[in-house]
Parts: C-alpha cells; sequence; structure tokens
C-alpha cells in the first residue's frame, strides 16, 4: 500500500472561498443547506482547480516578462542595430536558448489561461445549476460582464489566440522597432516564420497578453461579485 502525501496549496486571492463561505453563513437555512451540495456536485473539485489555475495564470505571466526582460536589455545595447535592420539581417542574441524559452513560456500563457477560462466557465456553469437551479452560458456570463461595463473583446482574443498551438507550425520571435537609437521596440509573437505581422490572425503583442491577463483578473472579479449577489437573492 502506498501512502499519498497532499501539498498544501495556498492560492494567492481566492475566488472560490467567499462563495462557499457565504452559502454556509445564510441567515437562511435553505440556502444554509445549499453548501451541503458542494462536494456531491463536484463543485469542490471544480473550486479547487480554478484556485489553482488561477495561481498559476499570475506565476506564468511573471516568468513569460522575466525572460523577455535579459532580451529588451541587450538589444537596446546592440551597436550594429541599425544596421542589422537597414540589410533586412536577423539578430542573435548571446544566450542563444533564452528566445526558445520565451516561446516555451508564451506557450504555457495561451494554453493556461484558456485552461482556467474553461474551468472557470465550468465551475460558475455547475454553480448554477447546482446552487441557483437555472442554466447558464458563457453567452449568459459575457453578457453579465458587459452589463457591467466590463469589455469581453479579451475572451475572443483568447480563443483566437489558441491557433497559435497549432501542430503545424511553431511559433517565431521578432521585434517591431520604432526607432534603432535610442531604443523603441515592441515584441511581437508571430504565428510562423513567414507570418505577416500586420495580419492580428498571425501575430500577437504584448499589449494583447496584457489584454488577456488584466480582462480576466477584472472577469473574476465580477462574475465574484455577480455570484454572492446571487446567493443574496435567493434569500429574499
Amino acid at each position: 500500500m502506498t501512502d499519498i502525501l497532499h501539498i498544501a496549496y495556498l492560492p494567492n486571492g481566492s475566488f472560490v472561498l467567499p462563495i462557499i463561505t457565504r452559502l454556509k453563513g445564510s441567515r437562511d437555512p435553505k440556502v444554509r443547506a445549499l453548501a451541503g451540495k458542494w462536494q456531491s456536485s463536484g463543485l469542490g473539485r471544480l473550486g479547487a482547480s480554478l484556485s489553482t489555475k488561477v495561481t498559476m495564470l499570475g506565476l506564468i505571466a511573471g516568468r513569460l516578462y522575466s525572460k523577455l526582460l535579459p532580451l529588451q536589455t541587450e538589444l537596446g545595447q546592440t551597436p550594429d542595430l541599425p544596421d542589422l535592420m537597414a540589410g533586412g539581417y536577423a539578430w542573435i542574441p548571446s544566450q542563444r536558448s533564452l528566445p526558445y524559452e520565451v516561446l516555451l513560456e508564451l506557450d504555457s500563457f495561451i494554453f493556461e489561461f484558456r485552461s482556467a477560462y474553461e474551468v472557470f466557465g465550468k465551475f460558475l456553469r455547475a454553480f448554477s445549476s447546482e446552487i441557483l437551479s437555472k442554466a447558464i452560458t458563457e453567452t449568459d456570463l459575457l453578457k453579465v460582464l458587459s452589463d457591467r461595463g466590463i469589455d469581453t473583446a479579451w475572451a475572443k482574443e483568447l480563443q483566437e489566440r489558441r491557433k497559435f498551438q497549432f501542430h503545424e507550425h511553431a511559433p517565431w520571435l521578432a521585434y517591431r522597432v520604432t526607432n534603432p537609437e535610442p531604443l523603441d521596440a515592441d515584441v511581437v509573437f508571430l504565428a510562423h516564420v513567414d507570418a505577416d505581422p500586420t495580419k492580428p490572425e498571425e501575430a500577437i503583442t504584448t499589449r494583447v497578453l496584457s489584454q488577456i491577463y488584466s480582462g480576466f483578473n477584472k472577469a473574476l472579479q465580477e462574475l465574484q461579485l455577480w455570484t454572492l449577489a446571487e446567493i443574496a437573492a435567493l434569500e429574499k
């Protein structure tokens, strides 16, 4: 017999904890009783998965930008950058593996954000079904955000950017250089080596990645408030 020792995951903030706490602390006995469905319905498992995924997202974003920083620094110190640009040559960083490490972090960023988005939706749909006794769809949830003045374009961006993980191509790292001296350049992730950086479907900028990150965080905040309001409505 093998004994399994679990590791205590301590999430960085929690979407789930205030919700189960609100259910268990309700002044209405019928609402408090709904907390009993937490484990039997699978909400507990989904909630733990969501808390873990959300904590992972912050770490992944930090890792990506920590890999980009030394590249940007070295590029700004490259004396022959104007000649490279004029001749159409590629720049070779001193750390040859660093661009590949950046691409690995990009792959993790897109995959894990999309995965967290799907777990988030599953949790809210299960919560709505089991606790609120009504069905809800992704469209309904996005409408909740829109009605609260939250931009949901990031969700579509996240869905579209998953195309970067097609198996027949590998992403490519480049810079859009506005001015070589002093350096004014933005990272551009291309879908493949021949991608057109002017086509949104073939290129991702760090601005888009930041929009996905901040948009997802705002969705967590607003939909947590919505969920708590729905619990309060059960008490009336």
